[in-house]
């Protein structure tokens, strides 16, 4: 997963914001956090794509 790989070689305290249109990363995004010890901080959901951000 990208937003996994792009975390990685984030600093501790850094945000991502990460820009999705598949529906199911509604699941995944916050599953992957929660198991890599990241902290989601927001999720907005548009007409066209749910906008996440996480912290490092």
């Amino acid at each position: 997963m990208k937003t996994r790989q792009r975390l990685a070689r984030l600093q501790k305290g850094d945000l991502l914001k990460v820009l999705v249109s598949d529906p199911m990363t509604q699941i995944d995004i916050p599953h992957m956090c929660q198991q890599d010890g990241y902290e989601l901080i927001d999720k907005q959901t548009t007409e066209k794509n749910i906008i996440f951000v996480i912290r490092r």
